[in-house]
């Protein structure tokens, strides 16, 4: 039912830290999931005021159902356009349906 209302497909990506022949750590970017079934919508003027006041930056919500462990600090590839997690939550705690507040990153 629910993937009715998912009209776009997203891509994660996720920073993997190793250590180079020196020693140092670099970040890799590794792509975790493809082709994720997903909603972007934007934050009206007061969602984004809102969002700030409890704490959490954020420029777009993306839905998608469980089963992907998206984290915050991952990435997110939708159309063109590029999201940074800044929170997940399962919003009707039955593991239904994940609301992930983004920032959009300019590519």
């Amino acid at each position: 039912m629910l993937n009715n209302l998912l009209n776009s497909t997203a891509s994660i990506t996720r920073m993997l830290h190793i250590q180079d022949e020196i020693g140092s750590s670099i970040g890799v970017p590794v792509v975790v999931y493809s082709a994720v079934p997903c909603r972007i919508e934007h934050l009206t003027f007061d969602e984004k005021v809102f969002s700030a006041q409890v704490g959490i930056e954020s420029t777009h919500r993306i839905f998608m159902i469980p089963g992907w462990a998206i984290q915050e600090g991952d990435l997110i590839a939708s159309n063109g356009e590029q999201f940074e997690v800044v929170h997940v939550e399962d919003i009707d705690y039955m593991g239904r349906l994940l609301e992930i507040s983004t920032k959009q990153v300019k590519v």
